[in-house]
């Protein structure tokens, strides 16, 4: 029997900015799904524990933002094997209502990067700047394995908590090179500038004219856009994929996994419809987030 009220949110610290509430409905409405109520959490990680084991009856999943990921990945009984590799989980799925079901963690953030550099035209990047080294860089580290990268070169302020960056670049293939930060912004050969970096850094850097003109740039922020960097790329008449692009197709992954079954248990703790995701279901989903988006 399906539940009458199913539950979700994002949770995070701050979260009063978070797009997902809107994405999500937007998705249920496409899907034709009913009873499912998307909420914003404000947690931080000491609170996170806490949360997790008195969420109480009918929590079916949740959307993960800093500072959480790592003790989300921590959280579950079973990781999804990208999620394992980049030591952090931006969603988390129930098995069943109980409120102490177990969960399963995956990274969609992955997912959301890379649909992101395709629906750009991007075919390859050779050579990528990844500016910063937190849970952000780790899931562009993996997305660049679909774009035959084969230099990836981590710009941080500390090479220490760079490390774990640059031995993931490594343990992909890819040959890993470390720049200080406050060194960064000369031309180097990267056709491609990522910034994992909050808004307010990334407008305190100054690449040289060389650099942005022979790179595109792809910035995880979305709020306030256009950020510092994109507004320098946009001056330069160079390709800049904003954060949003990210937000979308990440949202579009979580979806489908929180609305599929993958076991005989899991459809019967939760009936819920058997909905086939195939290439439309995708497609038809993406636009109803994509207009949400430009209409908010």
């Amino acid at each position: 029997m399906a539940l009458s009220h199913i539950q979700a949110a994002v949770l995070g610290s701050p979260i009063a900015h978070s797009k997902s509430p809107l994405l999500h409905a937007a998705g249920y409405e496409a899907l034709g799904v009913t009873g499912w109520d998307y909420t914003r959490v404000e947690l931080d990680e000491e609170a996170f524990d806490g949360w997790l084991q008195s969420r109480g009856f009918g929590w079916r999943g949740v959307s993960v933002t800093m500072p959480l990921k790592g003790a989300a990945l921590e959280s579950a009984s079973w990781t999804d094997e990208l999620a394992e590799l980049t030591g952090a989980a931006n969603t988390l799925v129930f098995a069943t209502p109980e409120p102490d079901a177990p969960c399963a963690a995956w990274n969609t953030d992955i997912h959301g990067i890379a649909e992101a550099l395709r629906e750009a035209g991007t075919v390859s990047a050779p050579q990528v700047d990844i500016l910063g080294a937190g849970a952000s860089c780790a899931s562009a580290i993996a997305a660049l394995t679909s774009f035959d990268a084969q230099k990836v070169r981590i710009i941080a302020r500390s090479e220490t908590r760079a490390a774990g960056r640059l031995e993931l670049v490594e343990r992909l293939g890819m040959q890993a090179e470390f720049v200080p930060l406050a060194e960064w912004g000369s031309a180097c050969g990267s056709t491609l500038v990522m910034s994992t970096l909050p808004g307010t850094v990334g407008g305190s850097l100054h690449p040289c004219e060389e650099l942005v003109s022979e790179s595109a740039l792809f910035d995880v922020v979305y709020a306030p856009w256009p950020s510092p960097l994109a507004t320098r790329w946009f001056a330069a008449e160079r390709g800049v994929i904003g954060g949003e692009a990210m937000l979308l197709h990440q949202a579009v992954e979580q979806l489908r996994l929180m609305t599929s079954v993958r076991s005989d248990e899991e459809h019967t703790a939760w009936g819920l419809p058997n909905i086939d995701w195939d290439h439309a279901t995708v497609v038809r989903v993406t636009a109803a987030l994509r207009a949400a988006l430009a209409s908010a």
